[in-house]
C-alpha cells in the first residue's frame, strides 16, 4: 500500500471483517433504492452547493501562507510513528471493531470509543491496555450507540451516545466515576467541548446543525448553523452529516460536511467567522426521486470524495481529511485519502504531503488516529511523533 491509499475493515471477531464506518458510509449506503424510473430525479449537492466559499484549502501553499504555516506543515509531514496496537486476533483489549474516536487525558492516558463493541479501551501514554469503559446496554456505565467521545476543561471524558444522551466520567479518578448524565433532544453525530460548553453536531427539527448545552447543567444554550436545505428529509440528514471540532485558542466551532467541498467557522455565539472551500473536491452523487405514491427516496453513489475527519490541533491550526473512493476496471473499490491543515484565523490551507493514519486526537507532541492496509485491513490504533510549531 502506498501512503495515499487506505482501505480500512473494521474486525468483527473469528468472524470476519466489516467495512470502517467513515469508508463505506460513502461506499453503499442506499436509503431506499430509486425504483421508478419516471420518477424526477434531483442529484446532490447542487452547482451552488459547490461553489459556496472561496477555494482557500488547496493543494499547495496559498500565496499568503506564514512561516509558521510552513514549519506545521513540515512537522505533520515528518511525523514518525512510535507505538502501534492492533492485532487480527488475539486478546480482546488488542482486537478493534471499529474506532469511531479517541480522546487524551493530561497524564498521556488514550481512550478509545470502539463503537461496535460499544466500549472505551483505556491505554497507557505507550499504548499498553489498561483497562476499560462501558459495554453494551442501558445501565449508568453501559452504552447502546456511542459516536464521539471529548475531554472538558474539568478533566471529565464526555461520552455522546445517540441511544442513551451525553455521560460524563471523572477522569482524576482511577475508577473513572460517572458524574452525571443527561440526555439531549436531538441524536448527536459528533461533539466537542470548548470552555464549560459542549456543541453537539446533529440535523434536529429545528433546522440547525450546532446545537449547545451548558456542560455543568445539562441546559440548551442555543442552536446555530443551518442543516442542508431540501424538501427531502431523507436528504437533509445524509448531506447534513459531517464532523465538528472546537478550536479554543480561537474561540471558534467548526463545520465540515460529508459531502460537500464546504468548511465553516463560526463563533460561540453562532456568528460565522469564515467559509472556505476545498479545491479539486470530486462529489459523491446523492440522487433524490420519489416513489410514484410519493415516499422519499435516496441513493447516494459509490465513488467520489468524503470529508471523514476535523479536528483542531495546536494552536491556531485544523487538520482536514478526505477521503476518495475509486473503482479500477474490475470494479473493486479503493480508497485515496488527502490531509490538509487549515490555519483556524483564516480558512486559508494546504495539503500534506506525506501519509497521515486517519488521525481523531492531537496534542502538542503526538497525532492519535487509526491505521490499516489493503494487504492487512484491520484497524490498528496509532500514536505518530511530531513537533508542533505551538511547542516552540
Amino acid at each position: 500500500m502506498t501512503g495515499s491509499h487506505l482501505q480500512l475493515l473494521r474486525h468483527r471477531g473469528p468472524g470476519g471483517w466489516r467495512g470502517l464506518h467513515v469508508v463505506l458510509c460513502g461506499l453503499a449506503i442506499v436509503a431506499l433504492a430509486c425504483t421508478s424510473r419516471k420518477a424526477r430525479e434531483i442529484h446532490h449537492p447542487t452547482a451552488a452547493d459547490l461553489a459556496a466559499g472561496r477555494p482557500t484549502i488547496v493543494n499547495g501553499l496559498p500565496p499568503s501562507a506564514l512561516h509558521a504555516f510552513r514549519v506545521e506543515l513540515r512537522e505533520l509531514a515528518n511525523a514518525r510513528r512510535t507505538h502501534m496496537v492492533g492485532t487480527l486476533s488475539g486478546p480482546a483489549a488488542t482486537v478493534f471493531g471499529e474506532i469511531r474516536d479517541i480522546a487524551t487525558d493530561d497524564a498521556g492516558n488514550v481512550y478509545v470509543l470502539d463503537s461496535q463493541y460499544d466500549e472505551i479501551r483505556i491505554f497507557s501514554p505507550t499504548l499498553k491496555f489498561r483497562g476499560k469503559l462501558g459495554g453494551p446496554g442501558g445501565g449508568p456505565r453501559q452504552f447502546r450507540s456511542p459516536v464521539a467521545v471529548a475531554r472538558d476543561t474539568a478533566d471529565e471524558l464526555v461520552v455522546a451516545d445517540r441511544a442513551n444522551g451525553i455521560k460524563m466520567f471523572d477522569l482524576r479518578d482511577s475508577a473513572r466515576t460517572l458524574v452525571r448524565t443527561w440526555r439531549t433532544e436531538v441524536a448527536p453525530d459528533d461533539i466537542c467541548v470548548m470552555g464549560s460548553a459542549l456543541f453537539v453536531r446533529a440535523a434536529g427539527a429545528s433546522g440547525k446543525l450546532i446545537h449547545e448545552f451548558d456542560l455543568v447543567s445539562g441546559q440548551p444554550v442555543r442552536e446555530f448553523a443551518d442543516a442542508y436545505r431540501s424538501d427531502n428529509p431523507l436528504v437533509v440528514e445524509q448531506m447534513s452529516e459531517g464532523p465538528i471540532a472546537c478550536a479554543p485558542s480561537d474561540g471558534i466551532v467548526v463545520l465540515g460536511y460529508k459531502y460537500l467541498p464546504i468548511v465553516a467557522a463560526f463563533d460561540s455565539t453562532g456568528t460565522r467567522r469564515w467559509i472556505a472551500r476545498i479545491a479539486n473536491f470530486a462529489p459523491t452523487d446523492i440522487t433524490e426521486t420519489r416513489s410514484p405514491q410519493g415516499a422519499p427516496r435516496v441513493k447516494i453513489g459509490a465513488t467520489g470524495d468524503m470529508v471523514a475527519t476535523l479536528l483542531a490541533v495546536p494552536r491556531h491550526w485544523l487538520l482536514l481529511q478526505v477521503f476518495r473512493v475509486v473503482e479500477d476496471s474490475l470494479n473493486e473499490s479503493s480508497v485515496q485519502q488527502r490531509s490538509y491543515l487549515i490555519d483556524a484565523r483564516s480558512g486559508d490551507g494546504a495539503r500534506v504531503q506525506s501519509s497521515v493514519p486517519m488521525v481523531l486526537d492531537a496534542d502538542e507532541e503526538n497525532l492519535y488516529g487509526v491505521w490499516g492496509t489493503k494487504e492487512e485491513p484491520w484497524p490498528r490504533l496509532v500514536e505518530d511523533s511530531y513537533s508542533s510549531a505551538a511547542g516552540r
